[in-house]
């Protein structure tokens, strides 16, 4: 349930730093990472203070450029629900174009007794010239399910999940509606689809898992690639587990992220062949979703177990181009399901506080270049399944739905 990377990161940053200079109200950083309003006034009486004619007369410009520039970053620490009609909606993913639009996608499910709410069809949510639309997405059988979209242009994206009996689910968005594509197909498998990610209509990435038929019950991961005309599958079939995230850096340079057999995975595609590359340690969990700011500079999250074994806590995985490292949270309960990089010092990461069945708050973390920090969000029970850029600078989005699957939540920081 996973973010695209298809965004020009250079543009994006450019837009961001300009969005913040427009803003008025001041910003002070707290030792927590928060920030606290006060006028500018006040900000450039105090900064004048014991200063030379000189710097007294530069004083009040300096703070309240400072100000400027802080003021963006605390607008987007704090997150706001939309207030859109999301009965019925649960959203697993969402993917974004910078500058053109963005998506969420999920199943629309039914209240049924003894069974809870139940998916029976799909649909995805569309953010385009500010407004959002919801499409219906093909379905065919029990329980369909779209976890994962990627959008290319105004008139491509792509999306892919899967039903109950393994059938996978590919659709694409022509620019007026949802057309089902060629699926992905493995000899006696059935096939799983949890992540998504595009540079090209011809350049696709899809990764889930496989569950075997004969002998019934052994999962392994998959990974698939459209060329433009067709699907080719890669099974790992020595590999017991799955593949929940992937990021294209460059054609030659593919990762993909999940768990290995209770271990979380790593795997990298040279343009050539998948390989395994090992964790920062031995960890015991899961990876849920990967994003990237460039070759160098590779971020993935998920969970792993507590030492009690009885929760999970936040798991965050960094790729400097030579190894993989741990970066700690602090948190000693949560789980990460979605990630994505405005910059180096810009990362946003989503899923939810650790607690009993239906007592999970939605969690969303930010990290500064130097630690990470619990964001301000509204209070929802429920999990946060993925988050991207937004179209318009400045504005992330946050997707996932409430803790007994009746309603979707979409979140934003614009």
């Amino acid at each position: 349930m996973k973010p695209i990377e298809t965004q020009d990161r250079t543009t994006r940053r450019l837009a961001d730093i300009l969005r913040s200079r427009l803003c008025w109200l001041g910003a002070s950083p707290l030792e927590s990472g928060r920030f606290h309003q006060r006028a500018p006034s006040e900000a450039c009486r105090e900064s004048s203070t014991h200063r030379t004619r000189t710097e007294r007369k530069l004083a009040p410009l300096a703070a309240f450029l400072i100000l400027l520039n802080s003021c963006g970053a605390a607008d987007r620490l704090a997150w706001r629900q939309l207030s859109l009609d999301l009965r019925n909606f649960y959203v697993s993913g969402a993917g974004s174009r910078i500058g053109v639009d963005t998506w969420a996608v999920g199943s629309i499910s039914v209240y049924q007794q003894d069974r809870g709410w139940m998916p029976v069809s799909a649909a995805a949510e569309r953010l385009y010239g500010g407004r959002w639309v919801r499409y219906r997405l093909p379905s065919v059988g029990q329980l369909p399910r779209y976890n994962a979209i990627a959008s290319l242009s105004a008139s491509d994206a792509w999306a892919v999940g899967d039903v109950l009996d393994g059938t996978a689910l590919v659709a694409q968005w022509d620019g007026h509606r949802w057309l089902a594509r060629p699926t992905i197909h493995t000899a006696d498998e059935q096939v799983y689809l949890d992540g998504l990610a595009g540079k090209s209509d011809q350049d696709i990435w899809a990764v889930g898992w496989e569950l075997s038929v004969r002998p019934f019950g052994e999962q392994t991961p998959l990974a698939a690639h459209w060329n433009g005309i067709a699907w080719s599958t890669y099974e790992f079939n020595r590999i017991p587990g799955a593949l929940h995230g992937v990021a294209i850096v460059s054609s030659d340079d593919v990762w993909a992220v999940g768990d290995n057999n209770g271990k979380v995975a790593t795997m990298h595609w040279d343009g050539q062949r998948w390989s395994t590359f090992t964790a920062s340690r031995p960890i015991s969990g899961s990876l849920n979703a990967i994003s990237f700011d460039s070759r160098s500079d590779i971020w993935a999250v998920g969970g792993e177990p507590t030492e009690s074994r009885d929760k999970v806590r936040p798991l965050v995985e960094h790729w400097n181009g030579v190894r993989w490292s741990d970066v700690p949270t602090a948190l000693r309960a949560g789980g990460l399901n979605g990630v994505t990089l405005v910059s180096s010092s810009d990362i946003w990461a989503v899923g939810t506080t650790s607690g009993d069945v239906g007592s999970q708050n939605i969690l969303i973390l930010h990290w500064d270049g130097h630690a990470w920090s619990v964001a301000d969000a509204p209070t929802v029970r429920g999990s946060l399944n993925a988050v991207v850029q937004g179209a318009a600078a400045g504005d992330e989005i946050a997707v996932g739905g409430v803790s007994d699957g009746s309603s979707g939540l979409i979140l934003s920081t614009s």
